[in-house]
C-alpha cells in the first residue's frame, strides 16, 4: 500500500510504496531506494537475540509507572529513552529476562467406564450399536451378518493445552481372540468436538462418525485419519500398538475452545469396508466390560512454546 507524500520521484517525495521503494532524506540529499530485505534465515544466535528482545519489551510493558519513570530519569542526557536503556540492560544481562521456553506434556489414559467404549457393525440390513458388550471389533467382518465392524473410544481429561504441538500419539489395545488373517484394514479417526460425550445411542454415533454409517455429514469427524492396514497376526491377551495418530490428535488439539480438562473421542473401524470379508478378517480387543485393566489405552506427547 502506497504511503508517499509529495509528487512521486520528486525531491519532495517522502514515504514508502508497497514495502518495495522508500523515499527519504540522506546526507547528500533526497533519495529513492529499495526497502532492505533480510535475505537469509535467522541464525540460532539471531533467533535467540530476537526472542530476548521481545521478552524484554514485554517486561517493560509490565513495569509499574514508578519503575519506568526511574529509567526515564536515568536515561536523561544519554541520548536514549528509558525504554531503550531498559532494553539495553536486559540484553547486556544487567536485568534478568524471563525467556519463553518449550513446556512438555505427556498423557497416558485408559478407558475408564463402560459407556466410554462401544461397538458398531452392519448386519446385512441395518447398523447395530452396542455400548454394554464385552469385546470390541474392527475389520470387514465375519459374515454377511457381522461386517464393517468398528468401535468408538472416549478418553477422559487429556491435560494437553490447546494449540500444543503433538509429537507422538498412538492407541494400545489388548487382543481378545487369536487371529492370523492379514487382510484386515482399519482407520483411526477423531471425533471433532471440543467436549465429546460418552457413547449413548446409535443416532449419536452416526452423527459423530458421519456418512460412512448413515450420518448426515462428516462435520464431526477429523479430516485427518490414520490407516491401520494389513494388520499382522494377533495373540490372545497381548497388547498391540497402532500406527502413529499424531495428525489426528493435532487436528483435535488445534480446535478453538479445546481445553485441558476436556475428553477426547476416537473411532477405530472399517466402516468403509476396505478390508476383505472372510471368516477371520477382523480383530477383536478387550472392552471395559472385559476388565478395567484390559481396556484400550491412549498415549500422547506434546509441547507448547510460551
Amino acid at each position: 500500500m502506497a504511503k508517499v507524500k509529495g509528487p512521486l520521484f520528486s525531491p519532495g517525495a517522502h514515504g514508502t510504496i508497497g514495502d518495495v521503494i522508500t523515499f527519504q532524506d540522506g546526507v547528500a540529499g533526497p533519495r529513492a531506494m529499495l526497502v532492505p530485505k533480510h535475505g537469509d534465515a535467522f541464525s540460532t544466535g539471531q533467533s535467540r537475540q530476537r526472542v530476548s528482545f521481545q521478552a524484554a519489551a514485554s517486561q517493560w510493558k509490565s513495569l509499574g509507572a514508578s519503575a519506568q519513570a526511574a529509567y526515564e530519569a536515568t536515561a536523561a542526557g544519554k541520548a536514549m529513552t528509558g525504554y531503550n536503556l531498559y532494553l539495553r540492560d536486559c540484553l547486556l544481562g544487567n536485568v534478568s529476562v524471563v525467556l519463553p521456553s518449550w513446556h512438555y506434556y505427556t498423557y497416558d489414559g485408559q478407558i475408564n467406564a463402560g459407556n466410554c467404549d462401544c461397538e458398531m457393525y452392519w448386519n446385512g440390513s441395518a447398523w447395530v450399536f452396542d455400548v454394554t458388550g464385552t469385546g470390541l471389533y474392527f475389520g470387514y467382518g465375519l459374515s454377511s451378518a457381522l461386517i464393517k465392524m468398528g468401535s468408538g473410544l472416549c478418553f477422559a481429561a487429556l491435560n494437553i493445552p490447546q494449540g500444543a504441538t503433538v509429537t507422538a500419539a498412538y492407541l494400545e489395545v489388548k487382543c481378545s481372540a487369536s487371529l492370523s488373517q492379514t487382510v484386515v484394514k482399519a482407520k483411526i479417526i477423531g471425533n471433532k468436538e471440543v467436549n465429546p460425550a460418552v457413547w449413548s445411542t446409535i443416532a449419536d454415533y452416526k452423527a459423530r462418525r458421519g456418512t460412512s454409517v448413515g450420518g448426515a455429514d462428516n462435520s464431526k469427524r477429523t479430516t485427518a485419519e490414520t490407516l491401520w492396514d494389513n494388520v499382522g497376526a494377533w495373540t490372545l491377551n497381548t497388547w498391540y500398538t497402532s500406527p502413529s495418530i499424531v495428525d489426528v490428535l493435532q487436528e483435535l488439539v488445534n480446535q478453538a475452545g479445546f481445553d485441558l480438562a476436556q475428553p477426547l473421542a476416537l473411532f477405530l473401524d472399517d466402516h468403509d469396508a476396505r478390508g476383505d470379508q472372510h471368516a477371520s478378517d477382523y480383530r477383536s480387543y478387550r472392552s471395559y466390560e472385559d476388565g478395567a485393566s484390559s481396556a484400550a489405552k491412549l498415549h500422547i506427547e506434546a509441547k507448547l512454546w510460551f
